[in-house]
């Protein structure tokens, strides 16, 4: 059975094999540290030469979103017996901006190798773009236990993804909401500068209209030389959601948003204005 207990660090010394004290949680808006152990686990009777890769990582995430710690922890050949978590620990994180989930490995084998999730970081809705969620010095660290704790590991800084700016064209560009419903609201996207279209996450792109999302239906991907990626969504969806908003006469006019991720990650996002008849 693994127990997760929360806690303030008082004092955090990473590259020792010293205990690791400490305090409980106040309102003084410390930042907070996380730890956990594997209580199943028996003292090895020998001893387990290890690494964990990398030392240091930034990772952005969109607000509303989440992303694994991904790590290689490779127990060396020299090692007499398998490596096994004893004990996890992740601090310091702001406790108003993102929360911290632990991922639990494998055990090892001497001369092999794993590479996956030690924990899962979610960055809150209402994080505001481009904030640091972490204290200096953050780290998620690991242990074995060989007859006294064994550490290792990776510094790692979060921050809200604000993201790239990439050119939308949103066709019709003027809706009837009394005549039409049928067919497609079609964009065509130019991904941020540095990109291509390839580059683009099919299953991420959507349709934002004052807080509602559409997904895309269908999509095709122009010529290399043009790098346009075009994406369809059903129009009739989009009326309906719109005859919610304006159900009385006149024109107006709304932003549309197209929104989606990059193949590193990098959420992006472009807009036009639409004419609108009620």
């Amino acid at each position: 059975m693994k127990l997760i207990k929360v806690f303030l660090l008082a004092t955090i010394v990473l590259l020792t094999i010293s205990p690791i004290m400490f305090k409980s949680a106040t309102a003084s808006g410390e930042p907070i540290y996380a730890y956990v152990e594997n209580l199943d686990l028996q003292p090895l009777s020998s001893t387990v030469f290890w690494t964990m890769e990398p030392s240091s990582m930034e990772l952005y995430v969109l607000p509303g979103h989440s992303a694994d710690i991904i790590v290689t922890i490779t127990n060396d050949a020299s090692s007499d017996t398998f490596w096994q978590q004893f004990g996890m620990g992740f601090g310091g994180y702001w406790g108003n901006y993102m929360d911290f989930y632990f991922q639990f490995p494998p055990l090892i084998a001497p001369g092999e190798s794993w590479t996956g999730p030690l924990g899962t970081v979610y960055v809150y809705p209402t994080t505001p773009y481009g904030t640091v969620c972490t204290d200096t010095g953050c780290a998620l660290y690991v242990s074995v236990f060989d007859g006294e704790p064994s550490w290792d590991y990776v510094l790692v800084t979060v921050i809200a993804a604000e993201p790239l700016s990439a050119d939308i064209d949103v066709d019709p560009d003027k809706l009837n909401l009394k005549k039409e419903g049928r067919g497609w609201v079609t964009a065509s996207i130019i991904p941020p500068e540095g990109y291509s279209v390839g580059d683009i996450v099919v299953d991420t792109v959507e349709l934002a209209i004052e807080g509602q999302s559409f997904p895309m239906v269908w999509f095709d991907i122009k010529p290399p030389r043009k790098n346009i990626f075009t994406a369809k969504f059903r129009k009739g969806d989009v009326v309906n959601y719109l005859q919610t908003l304006f159900p009385g006469h006149g024109r107006g006019f709304i932003e549309f948003k197209i929104t989606g991720k990059l193949a590193d990650d990098t959420p992006f996002e472009g807009t036009n204005i639409i004419q609108l008849i009620f």
